[in-house]
């Protein structure tokens, strides 16, 4: 039993994809329920090569992050190197926030979901770099603007032949008409 999962369900990190619809991966079993089993195994959070998974204090200090090291840079624990939005979602008092902002330490522009931990002092920031989660759509928009260029090229020609063999019949016409008067 093959099983073809939704895009973004289990990673894609070290795939090489072979098409565009075989870019993602899904479990070959015996039975159906063992493909299942096995999905819940792979499926999880992809945060993307340039992603982030962090663990703060209450008040922002740095507790944990996963990678450790992003673009090779590490975060001293209890650092409270954080951006501006963060500041202000902090002093705010929501208990959870999705904002969009470049990170001061390796200046990346991410997509951020905070959230307070009930009951820990503790809060949880999941990031997404833009360059991840937009690069199949740039890749896709190229290729769609490829082939809209190629359907105007083939309809701009289409319609030169006609009007060509129009004005050829218009003079073919106007010769037969003055060739019989």
């Amino acid at each position: 039993v093959g099983l073809d999962p939704t895009h973004g369900l289990s990673s894609i990190r070290g795939v090489i994809p072979v098409a565009a619809s075989l870019d993602h991966v899904g479990p070959l079993a015996r039975t159906v329920v063992d493909a299942a089993l096995v999905l819940q195994a792979i499926a999880g959070f992809d945060l993307g090569s340039g992603g982030t998974l962090t663990l703060r204090d209450r008040d922002g200090g740095f507790m944990v992050r996963h990678p450790e090291q992003v673009k090779g840079q590490r975060l001293a624990v209890g650092s409270l190197d954080i951006s501006t939005e963060l500041q202000s979602i902090l002093q705010s008092g929501v208990p959870q926030q999705t904002y969009v902002a470049v990170a001061p330490f390796d200046r990346t522009r991410r997509t951020l979901t905070f959230r307070r931990i009930q009951d820990a002092p503790m809060i949880v920031v999941a990031g997404l770099a833009e360059d991840d989660y937009l690069a199949q759509w740039r890749q896709e928009r190229w290729k769609t603007l490829g082939w809209l260029g190629f359907s105007l090229l083939v309809l701009w020609g289409g319609g030169l032949v006609l009007w060509r063999l129009w004005r050829g019949r218009e003079r073919s016409a106007h010769a037969l008409a003055t060739s019989e008067a």
